[in-house]
């Protein structure tokens, strides 16, 4: 009941703004309160993330021959739903759906539309991550999305995909990705399981943050990190890194610390600087 009266309460709040959205929308706390799951959620709380907005939708994958990918799309607080906004798509490795939710609705509140896909196990699918990325595209007026302006958050084993993704500068949506993030990513290619990157095989165009905590717990974390960033440098790609001091490889729901908050926070100010 205080979820639906949640809900009700921002839809209101939106109406009586002049903005109604056109399609069914939720209050993302009220999502966030009955997910199941048993991570944390994201370790920062920003000011008004109580009234992020939730839209839930779908697109088909061109991995799993066009089965259609739940994705959940969230809006930041007093969205205008009229004019357009810039993006950013999350690949989270982890399929905890409560983190997932946490995660989209940390961004949204800080000022972002961000597009949370529910991509099983993405180790396996490097497809599903670039079709959704193309259709957001395709789909960007309903969306409210500014489809030349999109940015890319990746956490986990959802990164090799998004880095596929990021670095495939002959795809046509390519020059729509404006900035990447990778928290405590294994930086592979695609289904590529290798450690080591070929400088010639990585695109320059787009500013990408690493961050990974010290102590990850993974190998290969730590190897394919050091390996993309030996790359990165020969290839010249703008290229940040930042490094927590402890926490292991879930540092950014499991660390709640100053030095987690504050790189949780930098990556935000770096994706919004891009856009």
């Amino acid at each position: 009941m205080r979820s639906m009266i949640v809900t009700v309460a921002l839809v209101m709040l939106f109406c009586s703004c002049g903005s109604e959205p056109p399609f069914e929308v939720e209050s993302a706390t009220s999502r966030l309160e009955a997910a199941q799951g048993g991570f944390r959620g994201i370790v920062i709380e920003p000011r008004r993330a109580d009234e992020v907005l939730v839209h839930r939708t779908s697109c088909t994958a061109a991995g799993e021959g066009g089965t259609p990918i739940p994705v959940d799309v969230y809006y930041p607080p007093r969205f205008s739903f009229r004019g357009k906004a810039p993006a950013v798509v999350a690949s989270v490795g982890n399929p905890d759906w409560r983190y997932s939710i946490s995660l989209g609705r940390a961004l949204a509140a800080s000022g972002l539309i961000t597009v949370v896909p529910n991509t099983r196990n993405t180790r396996h699918y490097p497809d599903e991550f670039s079709s959704i990325i193309a259709e957001l595209g395709t789909r960007a007026d309903e969306l409210f999305i500014d489809a030349d302006r999109l940015a890319v958050w990746a956490e986990g084993h959802g990164s090799p995909c998004a880095l596929e993704t990021v670095m495939d500068a002959e795809a046509p949506f390519h020059t729509c990705l404006q900035g990447a993030v990778f928290l405590s990513p294994v930086m592979f290619m695609g289904n590529r399981q290798e450690l080591t990157h070929d400088p010639a095989e990585l695109c320059s165009d787009v500013p990408v943050l690493v961050a990974v905590a010290a102590d990850d717990e993974f190998y290969e974390v730590r190897a394919t990190v050091r390996s993309f960033r030996e790359a990165a440098v020969v290839a010249g790609i703008p290229l940040e890194y930042a490094e927590v001091p402890e926490g292991g490889h879930n540092w950014m729901s499991d660390a709640d610390t100053t030095a987690s908050r504050a790189t949780i926070e930098e990556a935000i100010r770096f994706v919004r600087k891009q856009l």
